[in-house]
């Protein structure tokens, strides 16, 4: 279930992506409460889309990731649940702290510049296989 649709952008442990108005998700229909797991989900699709393109940009194979816990998450209604639908949403994901293969991310998602969602995520990164070999 792939939402985002654009890598805006990717840099030194910071990436932004956008997702089309749900609307055009399959997934999702204005009838459907969307979930907390959603806006989590959408966190860790923009994580991915980064770790892939860094593996794509540096000839590497993409590493594995998993998320092992999320320490906060807080959830802001947006004025009506309809407006999910309409507009397109924005993500954003840091790296805030690296400890060895756990790394623990803040995340925030956007609906017109207005914040909607907010976690602080922590993530285990499976050692690329070259890694493990050494």
């Amino acid at each position: 279930m792939l939402l985002l649709t654009t890598l805006d952008s990717c840099d030194a442990g910071s990436s932004t992506a956008t997702v089309p108005p749900l609307r055009q998700s399959l997934c999702f229909s204005e009838e459907t409460e969307i979930t907390t797991e959603c806006f989590v989900e959408l966190m860790a699709q923009t994580m991915a889309a980064a770790y892939g393109y860094a593996a794509l940009c540096s000839a590497t194979s993409a590493k594995t990731c998993y998320i092992v816990g999320i320490e906060k998450f807080e959830y802001h209604p947006p004025p009506t649940h309809k407006s999910l639908f309409d507009y397109p949403l924005r993500t954003w994901i840091s790296e805030d702290m690296v400890v060895g293969a756990m790394k623990v991310m803040q995340g925030k998602v956007l609906l017109q510049n207005t914040l909607i969602a907010q976690a602080t995520i922590k993530v285990f990164v499976e050692p690329a296989q070259e890694e493990r070999n050494s």
